[in-house]
């Protein structure tokens, strides 16, 4: 999920700046409040509590693909928050019109950022009861940890050692900002063909384009089609589900990983359509903790 491109070069320009200050890196592991509970939701999605402008409590789902934060319109209703505005919205499936909210504040897991833009969700087909999104305009400033084997959630300095907040069996990943989205991406091989995949927390399934289930030999037709799949914009997308073959993120390897191959409209929208490319999502990220270091674009994943 992304907002207006402009968005993205302000976020990635601050990105940027932060990175300045990994030449006074230390060994910081405090994170800069106590870990919040990253829970499993029935619906598949990592939920954390968050805090809008103080007083409005709810369930946001953590996503590393949404540029910017989120409120479904039951909770904007709830809450009394006014929209104000409207904008385009790209989701996996689609692009729509969506109107717009500005809040003073949304704390998540004892870090406060805001004011903020929000866009506005229609309802969830699935029904459940998010109250919105944390996106990378909360993130983007911090190293988080996403460790969602032990359910936690924490934020970290700009400055602080990424590499020592995993175990020293973890693999580190160079990832990269899409120029057209302002998300992280990072290499992946399956069945020893690179590609490159969008790091997307807030995926339930990974997704591969047709570009690399060609080239890594995944035969579309023996996959079996599964129930479509909806995006934030809810628009409709067919997908087909089966075993894509051995995947590898920075030597760690998932052999017969199970995903799902789609023309995903929001390809185009990252700047990939045109080469072999994947959407990371949890289906792969759970069994793993996650550090995100967005300052420094780095990715670090271990397995407990």
């Amino acid at each position: 999920m992304r907002h207006p491109k402009c968005r993205h070069i302000v976020l990635s320009t601050m990105i940027m700046a932060l990175a300045g200050t990994s030449a006074h890196a230390s060994t910081v592991t405090a994170p800069l409040a106590p870990a919040a509970p990253l829970t499993r939701a029935p619906q598949g999605h990592f939920v954390t509590p968050a805090i809008v402008n103080g007083t409005h409590n709810g369930k946001f789902v953590v996503d590393t693909g949404a540029g910017g934060c989120a409120l479904y319109s039951g909770f904007v209703q709830a809450s009394g928050i006014k929209a104000r505005g409207s904008t385009q919205l790209t989701g996996q499936t689609g692009s729509s019109a969506v109107k717009l909210a500005k809040i003073n504040s949304l704390k998540v897991a004892g870090v406060k950022t805001g004011p903020l833009e929000c866009v506005i969700l229609p309802p969830r087909r699935d029904k459940a009861g998010y109250a919105g999104i944390v996106g990378l305009d909360s993130m983007g400033a911090y190293v988080v940890k996403f460790d969602m084997p032990h359910h936690q959630l924490s934020f970290y300095p700009a400055w602080t050692n990424a590499r020592s907040l995993v175990h020293a069996n973890g693999h580190e990943v160079d990832a990269s900002i899409l120029p057209e989205s302002g998300l992280l991406s990072l290499p992946v091989w399956l069945n020893g063909k690179k590609a490159i995949a969008v790091l997307d927390s807030g995926a339930r399934r990974s997704i591969i384009n047709p570009q690399l289930a060609k080239i890594a030999g995944v035969d579309l037709d023996i996959l079996k089609p599964a129930k479509p799949i909806y995006g934030a914009t809810i628009r409709k997308t067919d997908i087909k589900i089966g075993t894509l073959g051995t995947l590898s993120v920075a030597g760690d390897r998932a052999d017969a990983f199970v995903g799902g191959a789609a023309n995903l409209p929001v390809f185009k929208a990252f700047g990939v359509a045109d080469q072999p490319a994947m959407i990371l999502g949890l289906d792969y990220l759970s069994s793993h903790t996650m550090v995100v270091d967005f300052p420094n674009h780095r990715i670090y994943l271990s397995r407990p």
